[in-house]
């Protein structure tokens, strides 16, 4: 185990000299850049732009490993309306009892629906940090775990849609864990990445909403924490995110961000303010804390 962690350290140490056009930088950077184009119209919850959205999350995954996509789809009554909502997962089952839970929503405002804070109803929110930039995140996490991970763990990869709505994708995938228990067997922690793409380049700061049992953990990762300038919050955001249906369970609860900004859900929330090399810099980050369960 110590070999293991001096590993990590030294691969945590690499970071500052990753290269912009890496492979994983670059699969980032592919992911962001197609779910926050104009022509998906901002994925809105429901429609048939988050749906081409969600067939492209498809597709990647199963570029990058040979496990089954499935799609949870379910009927919400919104505004006097019913919205057909779909969420994705991916399942990676090395018949553990165990589960780690890796989550990210992928839908967003539209045209901004009431939703956006410019009061703009009448141009495209393309949700390139919110929360194309977790989606992305998640996506090159699955490929490190098909590559590198433990095979002691199970792991479930999320991609909620309603999220902008109400956390209705969560909602209901929450319950499909509790009715194929038996399949997913206990979910030891969940880790969500919800608007992680604008890490400040001098301040680098990353946040990190956690329940108490999820901060012991923390204090296995001392020295990656210092490095990152990682400030860890209490659990009531938790309850706003994603994360909410799993913490009053036993479950570790982890949920990061690099904060909201002034183009939180604006018409310039684009692909091009990303901050790649911070975002990769949460990816190695997190795959670390993965390897302390």
């Amino acid at each position: 185990m110590k070999f293991k962690f001096i590993l990590l350290f030294l691969s945590f140490q690499a970071i500052g000299q990753i290269e912009k056009d890496s492979i994983e930088v670059t699969l980032l950077k592919d992911i962001i850049y197609y779910l926050s184009q104009d022509s998906l119209q901002g994925r809105m919850s429901g429609s048939e732009d988050e749906k081409k959205a969600l067939s492209y999350i498809q597709t990647k995954m199963d570029s990058l490993g040979k496990n089954r996509f499935f799609r949870q789809e379910f009927s919400i009554q919104k505004d006097k309306k019913e919205l057909n909502i779909t969420n994705g997962y991916v399942f990676i089952n090395n018949y553990s009892n165990e589960t780690i839970l890796l989550s990210a929503h992928y839908d967003h405002i539209g045209f901004g629906n009431g939703l956006s804070t410019k009061f703009k109803d009448n141009e495209i929110h393309n949700g390139a940090d919110d929360n194309a930039s977790g989606v992305a995140l998640i996506m090159l996490l699955y490929k490190d775990i098909i590559e590198n991970g433990s095979k002691d763990k199970n792991y479930l990869f999320a991609f909620y849609s309603g999220h902008e709505i109400g956390l209705y994708g969560s909602e209901y995938f929450s319950k499909l864990i509790s009715k194929k228990k038996k399949k997913f067997k206990e979910i030891i922690a969940v880790i969500n990445f919800d608007m992680v793409g604008r890490m400040d380049n001098d301040l680098k700061i990353l946040k990190c909403f956690a329940n108490p049992i999820a901060t012991s953990h923390f204090k296995k990762m001392e020295t990656f924490r210092t490095a990152l300038n990682l400030k860890i919050e209490g659990e009531e955001k938790l309850k706003l995110l994603d994360t909410k249906p799993f913490i009053n369970k036993k479950s570790a609860c982890f949920s990061f961000t690099t904060g909201t900004h002034l183009d939180y859900h604006a018409p310039d929330d684009d692909a091009k303010y990303i901050n790649l090399i911070g975002l990769f810099k949460i990816f190695q980050y997190t795959r670390h804390l993965i390897a302390t369960f």
